[in-house]
């Protein structure tokens, strides 16, 4: 190498000394295997300020206080319909055309263990001019709805057959004294360990017996719309499902229940989808009774109410409470009334 070219040689580095490190030997570009890669790394920029933490969610409410239930129970009755010593007292044909009756109180009840209702059940002759109904207590599994036992307290028909629709006193007499048993029997047995439920605040939809009664001006009114803090919880049963609602709002309950629907309406006269009347409760148990009928728009259906078990939620139960006042009663005559 001459003298010029060296000199440019060490002008060159030089200058690349001035601007650079020394370089690397070797040894130092080698990159071992156990070494990590570089990776690239996308830095964001936000364009504003980051947004503040959502705030957490509120604790759920305490449940609404429970209200005991009153110390009712339930209790049955069986009367003398007339005081042979009292000749002001007039003696009015009562069960089979004999002259005694059963009444009741404090139906449905929940046994104490929340695990039974029992329900009084009454039924009648359709068209008939004679008491031929029969008197029932049925106890059913507030668990599964599922029926555990009916006991039959009299048989109006069988009554009025064995005494001639009255005309025998003494027949009468000995089938007095076997219905009056059987009310003392069960009356004896729900004395104790039995509380009354006590009733929903809940509405139900009109029949068609009602509807057909009312005027254009009273079904409008009824069927006007309510702004959603007006509107109560509403009981009804749709194409085999039993629901509790706030129309337009919430489900608060539907369970399926086919089995509540009636027999061929071709048969009977009677409506095959049942009536919802009213619902008693206890939302300590968790338990509902609804009340029903098959009654339809022939004079000759059944107006005779039968009972089974729901299960709300506790939810359900506090948005009753919560929305009773809503409800409306329909409190006008029904087909079946007397004057």
């Amino acid at each position: 190498m001459g003298g010029m070219e060296l000199g440019r040689l060490v002008l060159v580095l030089a200058v690349l000394g001035a601007c650079t490190a020394p370089p690397p030997t070797p040894e130092e570009l080698v990159i071992e295997e156990s070494e990590p890669r570089a990776h690239s790394e996308v830095v964001s920029i936000p364009a504003a300020k980051p947004r503040p933490p959502a705030p957490k969610p509120a604790a759920p409410a305490p449940p609404a206080e429970i209200i005991a239930l009153p110390a009712g129970r339930p209790a049955l009755f069986f009367h003398d319909r007339c005081d042979p010593a009292d000749e002001m007292d007039e003696c009015l044909p009562g069960i089979g055309e004999c002259r005694f009756a059963v009444t009741s109180e404090g139906f449905p009840a929940i046994s104490l263990d929340g695990t039974q209702v029992v329900a009084y059940e009454q039924t009648s002759s359709s068209g008939a001019d004679m008491d031929m109904g029969t008197y029932e207590v049925v106890w059913r599994s507030t668990e599964d709805d599922r029926e555990l036992r009916r006991v039959r307290l009299a048989d109006g028909s069988a009554v009025g057959r064995s005494s001639e629709w009255g005309e025998d006193a003494k027949a009468c007499a000995e089938e007095a004294e076997a219905v009056g048993h059987a009310v003392a029997s069960v009356e004896a047995e729900l004395r104790d360990g039995w509380r009354s439920l006590p009733p929903l605040a809940v509405e139900v939809p009109l029949d068609e017996n009602r509807r057909m009664m009312m005027s254009e001006e009273e079904l409008a009114a009824w069927q006007a719309p309510r702004a959603p803090a007006a509107r109560p919880v509403e009981a009804l049963y749709r194409s085999g499902f039993f629901y509790l609602r706030v129309k337009g709002i919430e489900v608060l309950l539907e369970e399926t229940h086919t089995d509540w629907l009636g027999d061929p309406p071709e048969m009977t006269l009677n409506s095959f989808t049942p009536n919802i009347r009213a619902l008693w409760g206890d939302a300590t148990a968790g338990v509902a009774v609804v009340a029903m009928d098959y009654e339809s728009g022939s004079c000759m259906s059944s107006t005779d109410a039968v009972y089974h078990v729901v299960r709300p939620s506790p939810e359900a139960f506090a948005e009753i409470e919560a929305r009773a006042a809503n409800v409306r009663v329909d409190e006008g005559p029904r087909p079946t009334d007397e004057p």
